[in-house]
């Protein structure tokens, strides 16, 4: 289906790789919120955890229970607010069925236990835009994090 969408098909494979950078930089802002810089605690104790946003959540909410120990945790819980959000949408991207009709690609919701299916209709303005969401708020964890571990805003 997707074949025939291919600038839809560059946006999705985009943001689920993003996806994954996103994710990556929880576990990093975790791992720095556990004083670790290697990564083995955060990933040990996430990693029991198979629900993505389960994941995020745990750690949105260890960050919000240390926000005055640290600077830089108040850039870095926006971001992670933000990635929790945008789990969603990846959750549909990856798990949804795509239907075309035409130039036009719907999206529809496939969740096994849905009673209702929807379907929505994915332009590339939409993606773009949940993209350029998605990829500030990398951004801005990264940056909230990677400020933690040199110490210029920590204190």
């Amino acid at each position: 289906m997707l074949h025939h969408h291919q600038e839809h098909a560059v946006w999705i494979a985009s943001y689920l790789a993003l996806f994954n950078t996103a994710e990556a930089s929880v576990v990093a802002a975790f791992e720095r919120a556990l004083g670790g810089d290697g990564g083995r605690d955060a990933i040990t104790l996430l990693s029991p955890i198979a629900n993505t946003s389960t994941r995020i959540a745990v750690v949105r909410d260890f960050l919000a229970s240390r926000e005055g120990t640290a600077n830089w945790i108040y850039g870095a819980l926006p971001a992670i607010k933000t990635i929790a959000g945008c789990a969603g949408f990846r959750n549909r991207l990856a798990h949804g069925l795509y239907a075309s009709n035409g130039d036009q690609l719907s999206l529809l919701d496939s969740f096994v236990g849905v009673r209702k299916a929807t379907s929505t209709n994915l332009t590339i303005d939409d993606l773009k835009a949940e993209y350029a969401k998605l990829e500030n708020a990398v951004a801005q964890l990264m940056l909230a994090t990677a400020a933690g571990f040199s110490g210029k805003i920590d204190t």
